[in-house]
């Protein structure tokens, strides 16, 4: 059995989240760990200048939206008013799309988590690549 091991490497502290300070660290990054040899998978959010950064300075290294985020991210498109229970059940759906370990079981439950949230999800979801949240399309072994 695989054991996946997830622990902060580095920390620094910036003027603001954006691309030429997520450059600047990545690069610092870059300096300390050798991606050459072995995969680095980023988790993090879905920040601007992250999102510009990564690729340019680690181009082959994947990166994971933190399922964390996203959770908290859905239940703020959702109003209070429709309550504790239906808005953690949308959560529930998208954690099972976001855990699939096939594309068949992915699309068969994101054909639920569409129907049940509505136009809110299918909003959400819009400017979310699956690449980047599901172990079922990510481009490297993240569940499997």
């Amino acid at each position: 059995m695989m054991k996946i091991s997830i622990y902060p490497l580095v920390f620094a502290v910036i003027d603001s989240e954006n691309e030429e300070n997520w450059t600047w660290f990545l690069q610092n990054l870059a300096e300390i760990v050798n991606a050459q040899w072995r995969t680095i998978t980023f988790i993090g959010d879905r920040n601007k200048g992250l999102l510009e950064a990564l690729p340019y300075v680690f181009p082959h290294s994947p990166h994971a939206f933190c399922f964390h985020n996203l959770k908290h991210n859905i239940l703020a498109k959702y109003p209070s008013s429709l309550g504790k229970t239906s808005r953690d059940w949308i959560v529930h759906l998208f954690g099972k799309c976001a855990y699939a370990l096939t594309e068949d079981a992915f699309e068969m439950r994101m054909r639920t988590l569409q129907e049940e949230g509505g136009a809110v999800i299918i909003e959400f979801l819009k400017n979310l690549p699956k690449e980047n949240w599901s172990a079922a399309y990510f481009p490297d072994k993240m569940f499997k």
